[in-house]
Parts: C-alpha cells; sequence; structure tokens
C-alpha cells in the first residue's frame, strides 16, 4: 500500500508541473522565438488570452498581459520578435518586453494542485484498510 501511494504521489507532482509548464507557455517563457508577428486575434479559450500568430506559422495562445506589453496599445503585425527559450525577456523591434507569469498561470496552478490533493485525499481515504 504503501508503494502505491508513492505512486499516486509521483502522478499527482508530474501532473501539477505539466500542467504549470504548459501554463506558463502563456506568457512565452518557455518559447524561443525569432520571428516577425503576422498578426494578434481573440482565442477560443476566453477574453483573457489572445492569438498571436507570426510569420514562421506557429500560432501561440498568450495571455492579456503579453499582449499588453507586446503592442503598447499599437497592431503588432510586423513586429520583430526574438527571445531564448526559458528566458523571461523579450525583444519587440529592439524594446525589451519583461516577461513573467500571470494571474491564469497562477490560477491553473493552484486548481491543478488542489485537483491532486482531493485525489490523493479521496486515495487515502479508499484505500485506508481499516474501511
Amino acid at each position: 500500500m504503501v508503494k502505491r501511494a508513492w505512486v499516486a504521489l509521483a502522478l499527482g507532482v508530474c501532473t501539477v508541473l505539466l500542467g504549470a509548464v504548459g501554463a506558463l507557455r502563456w506568457s512565452l517563457i518557455p518559447e524561443h522565438l525569432d520571428t516577425r508577428v503576422h498578426k494578434m486575434m481573440g482565442a477560443e479559450e476566453g477574453p483573457p488570452f489572445r492569438l498571436l500568430i507570426l510569420r514562421d506559422g506557429r500560432v501561440l495562445t498568450v495571455d492579456a498581459r503579453v499582449v499588453a506589453s507586446l503592442t503598447q496599445g499599437e497592431d503588432a503585425a510586423g513586429t520583430r520578435v526574438r527571445k531564448s527559450a526559458w528566458d523571461s525577456t523579450l525583444q519587440a523591434d529592439g524594446r525589451t518586453v519583461h516577461l513573467g507569469p500571470s494571474g491564469e498561470f497562477w490560477r491553473m496552478v493552484v486548481t491543478l494542485t488542489a485537483i491532486a490533493l482531493l485525489a490523493a485525499a479521496r486515495f487515502r481515504w479508499v484505500s485506508d484498510p481499516a474501511e
């Protein structure tokens, strides 16, 4: 039973970590970019997100904070964007844009952690030999 508990814990931790990395993509931090913006448009995920369509063919979902930093109220089409993977700064036509996890990222991490903890508690209650 202890072995099953460790497996469940490992799966929960992996779920939270993979979800966090996926959600971090909304801030562009894990992305490598060296291209131009083709256009930006609304995303199906809802108002906090926009689609960043790049000239290299990639379509990235980004959060509103990135959009506001990148555009500064102007159309971003044609903007040259450069950054290394896992770097928290982006160069947009020579301007430095600081990137960071958004509120959406933190909500996702908290939600995934809560789900993992609830699953672990449920696993413990169901697996209790006293029942």
